[in-house]
C-alpha cells in the first residue's frame, strides 16, 4: 500500500510557479499536444535547482555563443527596440537560431542576472515580459523562419534580422 495521496487542484496560470506548488512534493503535468506526462520535483523548482544545474548544462552544450558576445549583439540592436515586448523577439531568436533551451522565465533571469551589458538596456526585461509578448503575438510561438507569412510586422522582422546579423559578426 502506497503512502502517496492523489490531490487535484487548479493552478493559477498567471501566478509564479512557486506560489502554485510550494505545498506539493511532486506535480504531474499533462500537455495538450501529445498528452505526455512529466513528473516534476517541485522543491527543486522552488529552490531554482532545475535552472541552475540542468538548464545550464543543456545550454552550455547547445549554445554557439558566449554571454559577452550575446550581450554585445543585443546592445547593437538597441535602436530597433520599440518597447519591452522586443525582448520576445530576442528570446525567440535565441531559442530558434542559437538553440538556447531556456524557458521564458529562465531567459528573463539570464538577461537580467548574467548578461554583461556595458550599460543597462533602454527597455528592461522584468518578469513575464516575454510571455506577455508571445501571448499577444501568436506568430512568436512559431519558428522565426515562419514569422513573415504569419503576421509579424516590419519592426519585428527588422529586429530579428539585425540580431541575427550581429550574432554572425566575428
Amino acid at each position: 500500500m502506497s503512502n502517496e495521496k492523489n490531490v487535484n487542484f487548479n493552478f493559477n496560470f498567471y501566478a509564479p510557479v512557486g506560489q502554485n506548488i510550494a505545498h506539493a512534493d511532486k506535480v504531474e503535468v499533462h500537455f495538450d499536444k501529445d498528452m505526455s506526462m512529466q513528473v516534476v520535483d517541485t522543491q527543486a523548482v522552488i529552490k531554482d535547482e532545475v535552472y541552475n544545474e540542468e538548464t545550464e548544462k543543456k545550454n552550455a552544450a547547445s549554445s554557439r555563443i558566449n554571454d559577452k558576445r550575446l550581450a554585445h549583439a543585443i546592445e547593437a540592436c538597441s535602436d530597433f527596440f520599440w518597447a519591452q515586448s522586443a525582448w520576445g523577439v530576442i528570446y525567440c531568436v535565441c531559442r530558434d537560431y542559437l538553440g538556447l533551451n531556456y524557458s521564458m522565465a529562465e531567459f528573463e533571469r539570464y538577461v537580467n542576472d548574467r548578461l554583461p551589458f556595458a550599460a543597462p538596456p533602454s527597455y528592461l526585461c522584468p518578469e513575464e515580459t516575454i510571455s506577455k509578448a508571445i501571448r499577444n503575438n501568436k506568430y512568436m510561438e512559431l519558428h522565426i523562419d515562419k514569422w513573415e507569412g504569419n503576421g509579424a510586422i516590419e519592426r519585428v522582422l527588422k529586429l530579428k534580422e539585425k540580431l541575427i546579423t550581429e550574432l554572425n559578426q566575428e
